[in-house]
């Protein structure tokens, strides 16, 4: 009984919290356009202004809004009618729909009307280069030559641009919208739902949790500058929004959730796949983590809601293609990560990101190399590849999760190189690659996770490299150019028991034919242990993945591109890789079984070395 009691309260709270969102985002407009405002505009002009201006500067703004209709010096013999398009927020100042057709001086009468009074002589609200003819109160009784309208009931679908906002808002309506493409200057991107279509954008910061703003119009009051790619944000369409149907691309099978929220956060997330079941969608996110979701419907403006586990309390049983949403992350819930390595700032730092590629956030910041990271197992720690002691060196270093506290942990002699580190399933070590001074043969080695107790594990010539440990901690796979000279995975008892030479347990898990899989590389142990992932060169690199044993070989990706640096998530269920299909590499993450291909970086630069955090 208690137990239903909880529920019932905790939807109810959920209900309340979405009305209340609702409305703190509505009051939240400069001038009040979001609420109906029981006082009348009544104010008079403080300065004088031009015919062709479009906007005017009153003595206040009390009581007007946004779409209120308003007569310039009423009965004044320069009477005419307008509608308010935007209040300002800094300066007693309203922004019209039209252009006057009038000089007006300083102190004449700004009075709100119902409607506009029929003898005014108003220009069209409409922003076309020249008015519009005036309509015959008397409808000629027989047709006539006139041209056809401007606008047809039924617009023609056009080619979609491939970098815009989608679900651009309804004329004086709200939408949840969301810009696919690159970043991007928040006004050029508001500007592809049509110049001047959107009075007014809010994007939710999603570890602050406040609102950034946009009005295009009032940069001076404006703190959301720029899109992230697949940003979601609220969207008020202007009066002359109009968006058309476009011939889009077919959404992406299956789809992914982007932008989903940190542990009892709220965020703004898009929908990037093909209609598709609400619990379905919900669960790219990851098992658990939304546990309540908003659509807004576009034309009734009434919010739409799915309760993760809750039919009875649902009304939205369908995420639409490309669908933008407001989602709450549950209490316990945490969004997984993924560290990468870009040169987007000029050379190679390291990165982290959210699964689904937002929040990307340098941790680095110098000007060497720093690549392949690799997390602790309680992702507290990440251990990288960094050239910033110079020297000719490469040096393990390890600093926490959010990049502070860097530090060396391999301090080698001049010459020496250090590179690929993973931790042991325990946390208590580390196993790397090294390269002596000649550099002709690289190693692996094995450390404490303090950088003490370093030792050699293998002694192949020219070149062991990519440990990756079994998750019992047992076995050490990597990849090896020895006997034919071609790259071959093998895997090696973790603990060195013998004589350097005498490789304890080694086993070879592939076998490249030189004349057709030119080697094999990167390999990547599976979280249950009972598959690796790994990197198979036939002309250009590709993503397999076999058993533990090295039976079942399966191609997952790649060819014409070269994928390679597989990562599992923590379930396994997924892969993260680098892939260079779209003209330089970017992350890409795909299903388990090659499906669901999808970039989670596109920043033109090049991403690379992903490490998904357990």
């Amino acid at each position: 009984m208690r137990s239903s009691r909880r529920k019932a309260a905790a939807i109810a709270i959920a209900l309340v919290l979405g009305a209340v969102l609702v409305l703190a985002l509505a009051v939240a407009l400069p001038g009040g356009g979001g609420v109906s405002a029981v006082a009348m505009c009544g104010t008079t002009l403080a300065q004088a202004v031009d015919a062709g201006a479009s906007s005017i500067v009153v003595a206040n703004t009390s009581g007007c809004d946004i779409g209120d209709t308003i007569v310039l010096n009423q009965d004044g013999g320069t009477e005419e009618c307008q509608e308010i398009e935007h209040v300002g927020a800094l300066a007693p100042a309203l922004d019209l729909v039209g252009t006057l057709a009038y000089d007006h001086s300083q102190g004449e009468t700004v009075v709100e009307v119902a409607v506009c009074p029929t003898a005014t002589a108003t220009p069209t609200p409409t922003p076309t280069p020249t008015p519009a003819p005036a309509v015959s109160p008397t409808p000629t009784p027989t047709p006539t030559p006139t041209p056809a309208p401007a606008v047809s009931p039924t617009p023609t679908p056009t080619p979609a641009p491939a970098h815009m906002v989608r679900n651009c808002p309804q004329a004086r309506k709200w939408a949840i919208a969301w810009w696919d493409g690159p970043d991007t200057d928040a006004k050029e991107g508001l500007d592809t739902c049509g110049e001047g279509a959107v009075d007014a954008a809010y994007a939710l910061d999603p570890s602050s949790g406040e609102w950034l703003r946009s009005f295009p119009d009032r940069p001076e009051i404006s703190n959301l500058s720029t899109f992230e790619n697949m940003q979601g944000f609220f969207a008020l369409g202007s009066s002359t929004a109009s968006p058309t149907a476009a011939v889009e691309p077919a959404p992406p099978e299956p789809g992914q959730m982007y932008n989903c929220p940190q542990a009892g956060r709220w965020a703004l997330a898009a929908w990037q796949g093909a209609d598709t079941d609400a619990s379905e969608a919900l669960r790219t996110c990851g098992e658990g983590v939304v546990d309540a979701a908003y659509a807004l419907d576009p034309d009734s403006q009434m919010w739409l809601r799915h309760f993760s586990g809750h039919p009875e309390f649902s009304n939205k049983a369908t995420v639409q293609a490309n669908e933008g949403l407001i989602l709450h992350g549950m209490a316990t819930a945490a969004v997984s990560r993924i560290a990468f390595a870009s040169d987007r700032d000029g050379d190679f730092e390291i990165y982290v990101m959210n699964a689904d590629g937002s929040g990307q956030t340098q941790l680095t910041h110098n000007t060497a190399f720093d690549a392949y990271p690799a997390w602790s197992p309680d992702g507290s720690k990440i251990a990288f590849v960094s050239e910033r002691d110079g020297n000719n060196r490469m040096e393990i270093y390890v600093m926490n999760a959010d990049g502070t506290g860097q530090h060396n942990l391999t301090n080698t002699p001049v010459l020496w190189l250090n590179s690929e580190p993973d931790w042991s399933p325990d946390g208590t070590k580390i196993a790397y690659a090294e390269a002596d001074p000649m550099h002709d043969s690289w190693e692996l080695f094995v450390m404490n996770a303090d950088g003490t107790g370093q030792t050699q594990l293998t002694d192949f010539y020219p070149t062991d490299g990519s440990p990756t440990w079994s998750p019992d901690g047992t076995k050490i796979a990597f990849s090896s150019v020895k006997g034919n000279g071609y790259g071959t995975i093998y895997s090696i008892d973790a603990e060195p028991g013998g004589p350097l030479g005498e490789m304890i347990g080694l086993t070879k898990l592939s076998n490249p034919d030189p004349y057709v899989e030119w080697d094999d590389r990167d390999p990547s142990w599976a979280p249950d242990g009972s598959k690796i992932a790994f990197g198979e060169n036939q002309g250009g690199l590709g993503i397999f993945v076999m058993n533990a044993d090295g039976s079942g070989k399966a191609r997952l990706s790649g060819y014409p591109s070269s994928d390679r640096d597989p990562s599992w998530s923590p379930g396994g269920s997924k892969i993260v890789f680098m892939s260079d299909r779209d003209g330089n590499y970017e992350i890409y993450v795909m299903n388990a079984d090659g499906t669901g291909q999808h970039n989670l970086t596109n920043d033109g630069d090049y991403d690379r070395d992903p490490a998904w955090a357990p």
